[in-house]
């Protein structure tokens, strides 16, 4: 798991957010303890719900989002991390590994 601290669109201070586990594409998603975002790796466009909610999940997103911008800084953290193969999601035992990167879309 990879945890970020960010503020982004309406939130008065930082929080940390959990990366969801992740299954290819080019969004990923990040959740806080009251906060639910939905990011594009590539473009740092996204989603974030509105107000803070205890557990906010995709509904929450759903029903009160706002446009904002993923922190250039954390997107370069999360592109090394799931490119790079530092993100071995896979790791059982030491023994199974497995790379992200080829779980991104070539366009």
């Amino acid at each position: 798991m990879k945890d970020v601290t960010m503020k982004v669109a309406n939130m008065k201070k930082e929080q940390e957010f959990t990366l969801y586990p992740y299954t290819g594409g080019d969004y990923i998603y990040l959740q806080s303890d009251k906060r639910f975002s939905r990011f594009n790796l590539r473009t740092g466009e996204g989603f974030i719900n509105a107000t803070n909610r205890n557990y906010a999940n995709s509904i929450h997103l759903q029903l009160e989002p706002i446009k904002c911008q993923l922190p250039e800084d954390i997107k370069t953290e999360i592109q090394g991390f799931l490119w790079h193969n530092e993100g071995k999601d896979g790791n059982i035992c030491g023994i199974v590994h497995f790379e992200n990167k080829p779980l991104f879309s070539t366009q």
